[in-house]
């Protein structure tokens, strides 16, 4: 029941974690990481939006890093997959007394493909936040709308204007939170057209994700037990709440879970249905990511990337 290559049944190995009562655990999967603000996986490589200047892939395998791109202007949310990589750089600073801003139309969306060099796919962009790729082109969110741009730079659009900021893919449909609509949940057709309103009145609802049936976001608040996770039907209907987390940001899904990351709080396994399942971590966490065989996140003040193998 302690064996960490048999833990719980023959074969199933925690990596680099310990396992207790036939459980695997969760452990440090790499560290000296730079403010890590976002991460993407794929079946053989973790990306990490490296705050400030870069964007660093990691081996799943042997742990080795690499850097993808320099010399960037804070990338803030990346995607992922086997062909390329995408990310948006929030753009530059200004202060305002305590207050840090990024200077409006200093924002971009990146492309990495094939091992070649980064390439600007959006340029002149208002604090763009949410970002995926799917179907050969890119999708983000920024302050004057929800927008995308084939992967080859040509064919921009903007699919709804507003300022959404979390977005999830789903074909046919891009599903986004909307800050401006009074907490809106919404989806709108990937080619464009007229949006359709899935949830109403959330409490500031940021990172969205899809399966098959729901659409779950995070909602954080600065009172207790206000924020969470969420989810309502696709097609829109009565909202539930499956767990309290009060300052809930960064969420992830498996077939079966929903995987939270508080910013003051901890880390988080979500029955869908409802009612938190493990605390993966009692110590904040800033964004995460999950597949068929580990869950991992980041936590931003430490420099750690943090994992735990199902």
């Amino acid at each position: 029941m302690s064996d960490a290559r048999n833990c719980g049944r023959c074969g199933h190995d925690c990596l680099g974690g310990a396992c207790e009562s036939g459980q695997c655990q969760p452990y440090v999967f790499a560290e000296g990481l730079v403010t890590p603000i976002a991460l993407a996986v794929t079946k053989s490589t973790v990306y990490l939006a490296e705050a400030k200047t870069r964007v660093t892939a990691i081996d799943r395998a042997s742990g080795a890093k690499r850097t993808i791109a320099s010399g960037q202007k804070f990338p803030l949310f990346i995607s992922a997959t086997d062909e390329s990589i995408t990310w948006s750089n929030g753009g530059d600073l200004e202060s305002s007394g305590s207050t840090l801003s990024f200077v409006p139309g200093t924002g971009s969306v990146m492309l990495v493909a094939g091992g070649a060099a980064p390439v600007v796919l959006a340029k002149d962009l208002d604090s763009p936040g949410g970002l995926a790729h799917s179907s050969g082109r890119v999708f983000w969110a920024d302050f004057n709308g929800l927008h995308s741009v084939a992967l080859d730079g040509t064919d921009a659009r903007v699919l709804t204007t507003g300022t959404p900021y979390g977005l999830a893919l789903a074909e046919p449909e891009v599903f986004f939170t909307n800050y401006a609509e009074s907490g809106a949940v919404r989806a709108v057709p990937m080619a464009g057209g007229p949006s359709r309103l899935v949830a109403s009145k959330q409490l500031n609802p940021s990172w969205i994700a899809v399966d098959a049936t729901h659409a779950y976001w995070t909602s954080f608040s600065t009172t207790p037990d206000a924020g969470g996770v969420y989810r309502a039907l696709k097609a829109g209907g009565s909202v539930e709440k499956p767990a309290t987390a009060t300052r809930a940001y960064a969420l992830a899904l498996d077939d079966d879970f929903v995987y939270v990351a508080d910013i003051e709080g901890g880390v988080y396994q979500v029955q869908k249905a409802g009612g938190i399942v493990r605390d993966l971590s009692t110590e904040p966490g800033s964004s995460i990511a999950a597949d068929g065989k580990m869950v991992l996140w980041t936590r931003s003040g430490t420099g750690k990337l943090h994992a735990w193998v199902k």
